[in-house]
């Protein structure tokens, strides 16, 4: 279950996760400091406490206890994840740096007859450059971003120039977006999800979807560095724009992304599973996270090099002629408002703009500052790459972003507030299943 660190014998580094695994965790009397492991995993074990003691092996040396120990430790921003009240404020190391250096050498895809459904090198890269960069170790980040995208990142992005001319079908692009030949897919993952229905073009989970205001004024469609996202012959500067779905009871505004996909056990009954296909890691967010990193670590003219090439990428280069450099980004955020500040047409703070406050845990430069402003547009960036993928929590958890909850009215405007997620809500944890708290274990905390 755990190995001893050479050289420092009370340092535990787990080598295996499971749900026995977390028992052991458990009879630690310990917080768990999460890397890439959900709360729900974490939090299956509470009726096996009987069978703790036979599954953790405890020193003989009583300098050495695991009371005394010291657990490995890996910091990941925004997500202390509290198990119950008995444990102290110690930490265990789910996944250590250790860990990430000694399997990423074994990664071979020579046996892999499809590699992109398998952790392939490629892969190993990103994910190692996407968790030092949750980790806060800039350069750690640039080096496995490096690793992953090679001298020349361009031919690894995925081409949007090529999407464009394709046939404009919900089913062909997005069967397309998963697509195991594409250079920029470098992890494809299936899931039972019916998250096809929900970013697609049917009025299923229109109350959850993705829809007009936000993408008008935070993000896709929002006017951005670039300008508009229409010129004024109605024509949208990305290669392949969002589609905009509107109706009784239907307010979507999507890019077309992952597939609707069912698979049928009884095709008379017309009964199944819904599917879909994902990619967890993608050239272009390997890149994104790159740049945020440079940003960090001050080699702006590099970072906006990365910002430059993404944008010209997804955007259609006839239509938008613009180079990034420092100085253009700063300009441009600093003449943005932040959302949520009061004016005489929004005494309430409602409305909301491509830009928020950040309050990270780590050390950024003042408001307005190259740096901040730089950071404002890789968030920007990363949330239209990402969206409806999933990983836009984790940059509201990294930057302590603060995000109000309004009812829009009839004419699509914010018109009242009825909740807030502060930059320290406990609800930034999620919620332990209830089936666990059932068996015993104490919910996580909420307000």
């Amino acid at each position: 279950m755990y190995s001893k660190h050479q050289g420092r014998p009370n340092v535990i580094t787990w080598r295996q996760f499971s749900n026995k695994g977390y028992s052991a965790f458990a009879s630690l009397h310990r917080q768990v400091r999460i890397g890439v492991l959900s709360v729900a995993t974490l939090a299956v074990a509470a009726q096996t406490h009987a069978r703790l003691n036979d599954m953790v092996v405890t020193p003989t040396d009583e300098k050495e206890t695991i009371d005394e120990g010291e657990m490995a430790e890996v910091t990941v921003s925004g997500t202390l994840a509290p198990l119950t009240q008995l444990q102290s404020a110690r930490i265990v190391s789910v996944l250590s740096r250790q860990d990430i250096e000694q399997a990423i050498p074994m990664v071979d895809d020579a046996h892999l007859s499809v590699p992109k459904y398998h952790f392939n090198l490629q892969a190993a890269y990103a994910f190692a450059a996407r968790f030092y960069l949750y980790a806060e170790e800039w350069d750690e980040a640039v080096r496995y971003a490096d690793l992953c995208l090679g001298s020349e990142p361009k031919p690894l992005l995925r081409d949007w120039a090529n999407v464009a001319t394709m046939t404009q079908q919900v089913s062909a692009i997005t069967q397309h977006y998963i697509s195991a030949d594409l250079n920029c897919n470098l992890l494809l993952m299936t899931g039972y999800s019916k998250m096809g229905l929900a970013f697609g073009p049917y009025s299923i989970y229109s109350r959850y979807a993705h829809g007009a205001y936000l993408a008008t004024n935070e993000d896709g469609n929002a006017v951005n560095i670039w300008g508009a996202s229409m010129t004024a012959d109605r024509r949208s500067v990305y290669y392949s724009g969002m589609k905009v779905y509107t109706a009784t009871n239907l307010d979507k505004t999507l890019f077309w992304k992952l597939p609707y996909l069912f698979e049928y056990t009884d095709a008379v009954a017309g009964i199944g599973y819904y599917h879909t296909v994902y990619p967890a890691f993608t050239a272009d967010e390997c890149l994104l996270n790159r740049a945020e990193a440079k940003v960090m670590l001050r080699q702006y003219d590099e970072a906006a090099a990365d910002l430059d090439l993404w944008m010209n990428n997804i955007l259609d280069t006839s239509v938008v002629h613009l180079t990034l450099t420092p100085d253009t980004i700063q300009r441009f955020y600093n003449s943005v408002r932040y959302s949520y500040e009061p004016s005489d047409m929004d005494p309430q703070g409602l409305r909301s703009t491509i830009k928020k406050h950040l309050h990270p845990a780590f050390a950024i430069d003042a408001e307005g500052s190259t740096q901040e402003a730089m950071l404002q547009c890789v968030l920007g960036f990363r949330r239209i790459e990402t969206l409806q993928t999933g990983l836009r929590w984790f940059d509201i958890k990294r930057y302590g972003m603060e995000i109000k909850r309004r009812v829009i009215n009839a004419a699509g405007i914010p018109e009242r507030q009825t909740d807030i997620l502060l930059r320290d809500d406990p609800r930034r944890a999620v919620q332990i299943p209830l089936k666990v708290r059932q068996a015993g274990l104490e919910p996580n905390e909420r307000n």
